[in-house]
């Protein structure tokens, strides 16, 4: 029985073509330098002179993104030509033969020099490519208020409708991004109005104010994985996310028999805890006592709405599933004495109270105090929670996954670390290709320890 080492991977195709059809080059073989023929539009085949390339993947962000390093000996650079408006299709097959293919946009060439000072046959540069959808949408900018009907009739809707209309009008319009997006519902009709916007610009603005009556972190994140676009409330992300996929963290004399290969793809090559504790950090951005104020400048009065996460985050989904106990990092006496001080966010009252909910002239009730105090913590205790790993390339693996992992103790009386193992949210990945060779790194968020 034979097996490639762990991490092996395929590139089935890595290609460039122009964007538009306004050109009379001829498509061309780069391995021989010869012309195949015309073609229109142009393209090239890059796979045999792509030298290291990654996809970076985020919650974080609204696209997907990644660079290529080429080395050209065949003057594909002078003669496609290259003018960052090319579409590079990838494909490529990890060692469980999962593939991806992708469609990329081609918005930069960079680092442009000869490969050696003393070599002036080939040219090295890098190709900085988005997602398509990224190039798509970026061509608008929105001023708009998206509702139903007009006049009297006009309905304002939730905001997951308001994605859907919005990733309908500016992402998968004729032309555009053939990915679809998974999208949380939201409560409550909103009147929001997008102030001359991009695209992604404006589903982090509708992800800014999504509210949540099951899921009370309201924790919306607008991203794009290697698979679809996600309009996601978390904890409703990691409630319905099948942890099916196992790694963890073992030392022992290197093995090289085909089991072993087989069993390292589900091995940890490093770990790093990162920053574990920022006392000071937490006492200043209010991570355990929170306020909302609106003002009322017709009534002259206010209306608080106060948050205190030592009580109110067991109420929230975490990847451990559902009335997780999790361990703060500070304690309750350190909590209750020295960062007890609130963190008071302002805001002016535009909006109706619950019972007079159509009044006119007013926007229909917006949550800010639900909004601003609960989803801050949360996000403020998944980023405190943030470790980072690298694991064999996989494509069963992908930003938004949930994984489980086990971590040992790192001391001489091997013991495993029951606080942080346990299930994780796969927050970003860097998708490292290195010649037939496929890494990733993971930033995994869980919210806390676990109680262990």
């Amino acid at each position: 029985m034979s097996m490639k080492p762990a991490g092996t991977y395929v590139l089935d195709e890595f290609s460039i073509e122009s964007l538009t059809s306004d050109t009379s080059q001829q498509s061309f073989d780069p391995r021989t330098g010869f012309s195949t023929g015309s073609a229109s539009p142009v393209q090239v085949d890059l796979k045999s002179i792509v030298h290291v390339w990654n996809i970076q993947e985020s919650m974080l962000n609204g696209s997907v993104r990644g660079s290529a390093t080429i080395y050209d000996a065949v003057g594909a650079f002078y003669d496609m030509p290259m003018r960052g408006q090319e579409i590079l299709r990838v494909r490529y097959t990890d060692l469980k033969g999962v593939s991806k293919e992708h469609k990329f946009f081609v918005y930069s060439i960079t680092d442009v020099k000869p490969s050696k000072s003393t070599d002036d046959a080939v040219l090295e540069y890098k190709l900085n490519f988005v997602s398509f959808g990224k190039f798509w949408s970026d061509r608008y900018s929105i001023q708009r208020c998206i509702a139903e009907g007009s006049g009297t009739g006009r309905r304002y809707i939730p905001i997951h409708e308001q994605v859907q209309v919005l990733f309908d009008d500016y992402y998968s319009s004729p032309g555009g991004t053939q990915k679809q997006i998974e999208i949380s519902e939201t409560d409550g009709e909103q009147k929001l109005v997008i102030p001359n916007l991009k695209p992604e610009d404006a589903m982090h603005f509708f992800s800014r104010r999504g509210f949540s009556a099951t899921y009370k972190s309201s924790n919306y994140r607008f991203f794009e994985s290697r698979d679809k676009y996600h309009f996601a409330n978390v904890e409703e992300l990691v409630a319905f996310a099948p942890a099916d996929q196992s790694f963890y963290f073992a030392s022992g004399p290197a093995d090289q028999t085909p089991e072993a290969e087989l069993a390292k793809l589900q091995s940890v090559i490093e770990v790093d805890y990162g920053q574990t504790v920022n006392t000071i950090d937490a006492m200043n951005e209010g991570a355990y006592y929170r306020k909302f104020t609106g003002l009322d400048p017709l009534t002259r009065t206010q209306s608080v709405s106060s948050y205190q996460h030592k009580t109110s985050y067991v109420e929230s989904t975490y990847p451990d599933g559902e009335g997780t106990k999790l361990n703060l990092q500070a304690s309750d006496e350190m909590i209750d004495l020295h960062m007890n001080k609130w963190r008071n966010v302002y805001g002016i009252k535009d909006y109706a109270d619950p019972d007079v909910n159509s009044a006119y002239g007013l926007r229909p009730q917006t949550h800010y105090g639900d909004i601003y105090n609960n989803k801050t913590a949360s996000m403020y205790h998944y980023e405190q929670s943030k470790i980072t790993i690298q694991i064999f390339g996989t494509n069963e693996v992908v930003v938004g996954s949930v994984i489980q992992l086990e971590l040992p103790e790192f001391r001489v009386q091997l013991e495993q670390d029951t606080q942080r193992s346990g299930k994780w949210l796969v927050e970003s990945i860097s998708n490292e290709f290195v010649e037939n060779s496929y890494y990733q790194t993971l930033t995994l968020v869980k919210g806390g320890l676990l109680d262990g």
